[in-house]
């Protein structure tokens, strides 16, 4: 019965101190847009490797404005955007950092081909019916199927802001699909197709990634502005930023989210 007893107490004792260390522990809240939220709830985990005393949330998104919102009422810790802040947005008196593009890309199913080259009038050619054949691409005599994606879709939206003329097509050619999984299905499964969408969800399918006016989304050509068809993932706070806030701040630019970012198919922002 006394070892019994003794047992008892130290399992108790072993559950008090495991509590108090959960109690110790700094929470930390990440909330904003869905965009970026896969590839933070990554880096969160990193984190907490590095940083034991502290509990890192990235909860699911309520949108970039929902994170601005929010951050600039106290209620989350730092906010996530795949935007830049709106001008009716700086009364919040926030802080903004970027620190990763995600590309979007045109990908097609050209089967032995890694890359293709294509001009912005070219694309455009393309998504509103003028040119219906591979020929003048790749010599070969083959019809172009197109996908495309809904309006208000993300990478939609950002072709819109940095493709022109890409808004003012009133018609467009081929199919419409209705999410990411869906639109890369659809080019891996039917020879001769091209859509668009994010680099992370394009890249490594033995897709052709397509570079537009000679330039592709690789680290030097985002970075130095070139390559523009991007949606921006940023970091946004309220006051000083200090303590565990700027050390997550500060890992977003270490050297091991930079290869987690690019293993993603993303682009760190320079540090």
């Amino acid at each position: 019965m006394k070892t019994l007893r003794w047992a008892g107490v130290f399992l108790i004792s072993l559950l008090f101190v495991f509590q108090s260390s959960l109690q110790a522990k700094e929470r930390l809240l990440i909330c904003g847009t869905g965009d970026s939220q896969s590839i933070l709830r990554e880096i969160a985990i990193m984190f907490e490797k590095t940083h034991p005393d502290v509990d890192v949330e990235v909860p699911d998104s309520i949108g970039s404005s929902g994170g601005i919102r929010m951050t600039a009422k106290g209620r989350c810790d730092l906010g996530r955007v795949a935007r830049r802040l709106k001008e009716k947005e700086k009364k919040y008196q926030l802080k903004y950092r970027l620190f990763a593009y995600s590309p979007v890309v045109f990908a097609a199913n050209l089967k032995g081909r890694s890359s293709l080259g294509l001009t912005s009038e070219e694309i455009l050619d393309i998504f509103k019916g003028k040119i219906r054949t591979w020929k003048p691409f790749i010599g070969e005599d083959r019809p172009i199927y197109v996908a495309n994606r809904e309006p208000g879709d993300s990478s939609r939206r950002v072709l819109e802001k940095t493709m022109p003329g890409w808004k003012n097509i009133k018609t467009f050619a081929g199919a419409t699909v209705y999410s990411t999984p869906e639109l890369v299905s659809t080019l891996i499964k039917n020879p001769y197709t091209i859509g668009y969408g994010p680099l992370a969800m394009l890249q490594n399918r033995g897709l052709t990634l397509i570079s537009i006016d000679g330039y592709g989304p690789d680290v030097k050509n985002v970075q130095k502005g070139l390559y523009r068809h991007l949606t921006p993932f940023g970091i946004v706070w309220k006051g000083r930023l200090e303590g565990n806030r700027k050390a997550f701040v500060d890992f977003l630019f270490s050297p091991q989210v930079r290869e987690l970012l690019l293993k993603r198919g993303l682009i760190p922002a320079k540090g």
